[in-house]
């Protein structure tokens, strides 16, 4: 799921695998919108299943607080390597945490993910 341009994605309900999302007009968060904080934090807030964030290339410090929002719940935690990123703000800042579990090229994040949803 990709939030439409100019809108959060809110985590709003979750039942036996399946995820509710809303779509808000809220205020920018990080000076963005949308931001991944929101979908990443309302996701550790509503999901009681498995749940892996991943932030990847991008200018800022958003998805860190969603990040440490997931690690938190116990969720798996993931980030983008340097090498490939075309603008590592985002993956620095979320790394820089200390709660990601794991960082990986972006031809592997695919893969860690599967691996994520295994090791649940």
């Amino acid at each position: 799921v990709i939030a439409a341009g100019d809108y959060h994605m809110a985590v709003d309900s979750y039942r036996t695998g399946r995820v509710g999302v809303s779509l808000t007009r809220d205020p920018p968060v990080n000076n963005v919108r949308p931001a991944v904080d929101v979908t990443m934090e309302t996701a550790a807030a509503t999901v009681d299943g498995p749940l892996v964030g991943v932030v990847l290339t991008g200018m800022g410090e958003d998805g860190a607080a969603g990040i440490e929002a997931i690690a938190e719940a116990g969720g798996t935690t993931l980030a983008q390597d340097e090498a490939t990123s075309a603008v590592f703000g985002m993956p620095k800042r979320a790394i820089e945490t200390g709660c990601v579990d794991g960082v990986a090229p972006v031809d592997d994040v695919a893969a860690a993910i599967l691996d994520a949803c295994e090791m649940t």
